[in-house]
C-alpha cells in the first residue's frame, strides 16, 4: 500500500499543497463524467451519503461527505470510449490494464465539533449544506476537511478474480510528518473471499484476500462496519466507485 501510494504522488499531492493552483488536466487526472450538474464549483466535489455505523456515530456528523473521483488517463480513455459506444458494447468499453481511479474523500464538520479532524488539511465549498459548525442556510463557502483516499487500480494479475485491487487511506491525526503521512493505511481487497461465509458472531473466519490495518484510528473503522477489529470484512460496502469500476 505505501508502494501505491508513492506511485500516485507525484500526481498528486500538489493538490493538497497548492490547491489553489491545481488543476486535474495540469496533474494528468479526468474527472468523472455526467456529474457535472451535482459538482460544486471549487473542488469539482458531490455529496454522497455516508453509510450508518453501528455505534450511528456517522449520522450524527451529518450523515453526509464530499467526494471528488479522478482518473488517471489509462482509465479515463475507457470512459471516452463508453461515451463514443453505441449499444451496449461491455467489451467494448473494459478498462485496460493499470488504469487508476483515486477518491478523495472530505467531511463537511471539522474540528473541533469532529476531533479526529485536528489537524487535517482542509479544503472550501460552494454548497447550500448545512451542517453543526456551519448551520447557515443556502449557497455558501463552508469549509471540509479531507479524511480518506480509496485507490483502485486495474491488474488482473495481482486481482485475477476480481480485476482490481482496492486500497483505502485514511487520516490519523496521531500520526507524524507531513498531511501525506498522515494518511495510514486502513484496508486492501483484491477479491471477494467467495469460500469464506461470515457468521454474525465470532468466531470469523480468516481472510486470504483482503486485508483491514486493525491499528488504524477507530473511527475508520466504523466505516468498514467492521463487526470486529481483529477481522476482515465479506466486501467492502463503503468502496464504492463511478460507473464500470464496481
Amino acid at each position: 500500500m505505501d508502494a501505491l501510494k508513492q506511485e500516485i504522488k507525484p500526481l498528486l499531492q500538489p493538490f493538497f499543497t497548492d490547491s489553489a493552483n491545481w488543476a486535474a488536466e495540469d496533474n494528468g487526472w479526468f474527472h468523472e463524467s455526467w456529474l457535472g450538474t451535482r459538482r460544486e464549483p471549487l473542488l469539482g466535489a458531490y455529496l454522497e451519503e455516508e453509510p450508518a455505523s453501528p455505534t450511528g456515530r456517522i449520522q450524527a456528523w451529518t450523515g453526509f461527505r464530499y467526494v471528488l473521483t479522478l482518473y488517471d488517463s489509462t482509465a479515463a480513455f475507457a470512459l471516452g470510449k463508453s461515451q463514443n459506444a453505441v449499444g451496449y458494447a461491455p467489451r467494448q468499453t473494459d478498462f485496460a490494464e493499470g488504469s487508476t481511479v483515486v477518491k478523495l474523500i472530505f467531511s463537511p464538520v471539522n474540528d473541533p465539533v469532529r476531533e479526529v479532524m485536528h489537524g487535517a488539511a482542509t479544503f472550501l465549498v460552494y454548497d447550500t449544506l448545512q451542517t453543526l459548525d456551519q448551520p447557515e442556510k443556502g449557497y455558501r463557502l463552508r469549509t471540509v476537511s479531507f479524511f480518506r483516499m480509496d485507490i483502485a487500480v486495474k491488474d488482473s494479475k495481482a486481482a485475477p478474480g476480481l480485476g482490481w485491487v482496492y486500497a483505502s487511506f485514511v487520516y490519523d491525526t496521531g500520526a507524524t510528518g507531513s498531511l501525506w503521512d498522515k494518511l495510514v493505511p486502513l484496508a486492501m481487497v483484491w477479491n471477494k473471499d467467495p469460500e469464506a461465509l461470515s457468521p454474525l458472531q465470532p468466531p470469523f473466519p480468516s481472510r486470504k484476500e483482503k486485508v483491514v490495518n486493525t491499528a488504524a484510528p477507530v473511527y475508520a473503522h466504523e466505516l468498514l462496519y467492521a463487526p470486529h477489529l481483529d477481522t476482515d470484512l465479506p466486501f467492502f460496502p463503503v468502496m464504492t466507485w463511478p460507473f464500470g469500476v464496481e
